[in-house]
Formats: C-alpha cells, sequence, structure tokens
C-alpha cells in the first residue's frame, strides 16, 4: 500500500526523471524531433515538483528561480514548435591529437600540399560553374604566368574572395593583381573561410619570405567584415566550422595567441556548444556575442596592427595595405567608421572600396554571392591605381 501510494505521489516525478536520462544517453548521433519533445515535457513536469515543493516550504528565492525556469523551458518549448519540431544533430567539437607545431594547431585547416581541388556548383542539370584550383607544396593556391623579369611582389592574403572561390587560377584577384600591375607577381596566401586570426597567425608561423623570389612588394590584406565575428569565434561561426581556428586574446593592450577557440577558451566554447541549438537562439537568430562594442573593435584593429608589424618584421618592409573589398554583408555604418578609424590611428594604410560599386547580381557567380571574374579584375585595376597615387582612406 506504501509503495502504491509512493507511486501515486511521486511517479510522474520518477518517469520524468527516467525520460531525461533516456533522452540524452539513447542517442549516439541525433535527437530526434520526439526525443526532443519528451525531454521537454519530462523537464517541465521535474521543474513544476521541484517548484511546488519550494512554494510549499517557502523557499521563495529557489521557488521564484524554478519558476523563471519553467518560463524558459515554455519558451524553448514555444519555439521548438514554432520551427516545426526540428531535431537536434550531435557534433564532434574536439581537438585532434596532434603536435603543438602541426599547422592545423598553428594556423588552423588548410588545403593539401601539392593538390588540385575542384569547386562544382549546380541548380538540377545545369552547371552554375565548375573551377579548379590548384595547391602548390606550400599550400598556397597558384598564381600562374610567373614571370621572372620583375623586380617586385604582391602578397595577398584574406579569405575566400582573395583565394578566388569558385574561379579559376587565373581568374582570381592576385591573378589580375599581376596581370593589371606589369611589375608584380602576386603570391595568393589567402584560404577560404578564415578570418584576421588566421592572417596574423600565418604571418607568425609560416615561412611566407621563403616562398617570395623577389625582395621589395607590398602586402594586401583583402578584408571582408565577417572577418570580425570570425577572429571573435562568435557562437555561430564557432559551431559551424571555426572551433579549431587560431584564438587570439587582448590582453593589457597586446594580442595574445591562446590555442585554438575549443582549448583556448574551453568555458566559452562549452556554453556556445551547448546553446547554439537552441529553439530560442535559432527562432530569433541570436548569436553571441549579441553585437559588437568599441572593445572588440579595438582588438580587431589591433590584430592587424600587429600583422602589419610582423609582416614589416618577415618581409623587410612595412608596406602592408588593408583593402576594404565591395562588401555584400551588412554592417552598422558606425561600426564600419570606427573600425576604419582605429586602423588609422594605428598607421594602416586602407584602400576602402566597400562601396564603390553597388554589389548585386552581376558582380556574382552564377548561383552564388562570391564575386565573378569580372569583378576581381575591376577591383584590382582600381585598387591598383589608388596604390600608385597613394590615395589611402
Amino acid at each position: 500500500m506504501q509503495a502504491r501510494a509512493h507511486f501515486r505521489k511521486y511517479g510522474l516525478l520518477w518517469l520524468s526523471v527516467l525520460a531525461i536520462v533516456f533522452v540524452y544517453f539513447h542517442s549516439v548521433e541525433k535527437v530526434t524531433s520526439n526525443d526532443r519533445l519528451i525531454r521537454y515535457v519530462a523537464v517541465l513536469v521535474l521543474a513544476v515538483y521541484l517548484a511546488a515543493a519550494a512554494v510549499r516550504k517557502k523557499w521563495l528565492i529557489l521557488s521564484n528561480v524554478l519558476i523563471l525556469f519553467i518560463l524558459l523551458v515554455g519558451l524553448e518549448v514555444t519555439c521548438f514548435f514554432l520551427l516545426g519540431r526540428p531535431g537536434a544533430k550531435f557534433k564532434d567539437f574536439s581537438v585532434p591529437q596532434l603536435p603543438d607545431d602541426h599547422i592545423s594547431r598553428l594556423v588552423g585547416s588548410m588545403p593539401e600540399p601539392d593538390s588540385v581541388y575542384h569547386e562544382f556548383k549546380a541548380d538540377g542539370r545545369d552547371t552554375l560553374f565548375h573551377s579548379h584550383y590548384t595547391i602548390d607544396q606550400w599550400r598556397k593556391r597558384v598564381t600562374p604566368d610567373y614571370d621572372s623579369s620583375r623586380s617586385s611582389y604582391a602578397a595577398v592574403f584574406g579569405c575566400s574572395i582573395a583565394f578566388g572561390f569558385g574561379v579559376d587560377d587565373t581568374c582570381t584577384f592576385p591573378y589580375f593583381l599581376q596581370q593589371r600591375s606589369g611589375r608584380f607577381n602576386a603570391y595568393n596566401f589567402a584560404t577560404s573561410s578564415q578570418g584576421t586570426n588566421h592572417v596574423l597567425a600565418k604571418l607568425q608561423n609560416l615561412p611566407l619570405k621563403e616562398q617570395v623570389r623577389e625582395d621589395n612588394g607590398v602586402g594586401v590584406y583583402v578584408f571582408f567584415w565577417d572577418h570580425i565575428y570570425r577572429s571573435l569565434g562568435t557562437m555561430a561561426r564557432h559551431t559551424d566550422w571555426l572551433h579549431l581556428a587560431p584564438n587570439y586574446e587582448w590582453k593589457d593592450g597586446k594580442v595574445i595567441r591562446n590555442k585554438l577557440f575549443k582549448d583556448g577558451r574551453p568555458l566559452r566554447s562549452a556554453m556556445y556548444e551547448k546553446l547554439y541549438q537552441d529553439n530560442i537562439v535559432k527562432y530569433f537568430d541570436l548569436d553571441f556575442p549579441l553585437a559588437l562594442h568599441d572593445g572588440h573593435l579595438e582588438f580587431m584593429a589591433e590584430m592587424v596592427a600587429e600583422s602589419k608589424r610582423v609582416y614589416a618584421q618577415k618581409f623587410g618592409n612595412d608596406r602592408f595595405v588593408v583593402l576594404i573589398y565591395p562588401n555584400y554583408v551588412g554592417f552598422k555604418q558606425s561600426d564600419f567608421d570606427a573600425f576604419k578609424a582605429k586602423l588609422k590611428a594605428r598607421g594602416v594604410s586602407v584602400v576602402d572600396m566597400s562601396k564603390w560599386i553597388d554589389y548585386s547580381g552581376q558582380y556574382t557567380l552564377n548561383g552564388d554571392a562570391h564575386p565573378n571574374p569580372r569583378t576581381h579584375e575591376m577591383v584590382a585595376v582600381e585598387f591598383l591605381k589608388r596604390l600608385e597615387l597613394g590615395q589611402f582612406d
């Protein structure tokens, strides 16, 4: 009789606990929609039991905390249904067991040496683009038509825009910079999906000058606004593709390297990895940090300035220019202006072409927002003109 009475009183509570344990531990690769729903119901039942007990005991602080928790779970469930009851995937965020001097730990993901990659995109039976990337022994993209009679170089850094996503080797920004200059041999040190932190890590850790045959030249950092968010390792970037990216921190006015995002800031990384699939986060399209502040912009400007200092040390000249490529992502103009002012205050030359064209479909790849060959050539020609005239912003 006592057991039956105990079950009537606490049975739902114990079933809820068992349901939570079952949902968390029975699936290896994916939590289904029904799994999540069971978990939400079980958590709500458990929270209601605990809140009721706290109220009876007159534990006011605990009861208020539990009531707030119930409301939060209620909002999570509401967003779950508004999103169409999505499931959740398990993603491996572990750090590979690699030596500290492995290139992946030093600078992040890089192409394989002496390789050719194919970039292909189709819409049904129609091919939107099909390009080839040739990678040399140093893991950088090849810029064809090297001219041994030239005495100057252009060392180009950046992400997929500078790398030339979706275009062939003879259609990249570095290639047009080389061909239209008449005096530079261009070296493409850019890699897709990377940010300012990768630029600095490459300059600090890779023998870049050994790959450049000329003594005189210019470093060109092709900047894209999302580089700031990538270098901060926001939740969206961390959980999508950048958890193994170089982690830099802002300490006492200096940019200090601290491992990778995953193992250099373990508590924040764990929080991001826990939150990113929550329904509230998805429904309201939240990212953390929620907004840029002045400290972020100071940090990013100093990271660029440090890149320039390392470039000058390694290459023997301080001719390092930030090219702000025509923009196709949104930003607050006040943030943009503040960032440029901070670069200028640090002696970094900037060529701002963010609004040089009204970036639209005619400047993009077929079926993708990245620049097409015509855009790369136009930007290269205009950049060279401003570089020659010293027209910096």
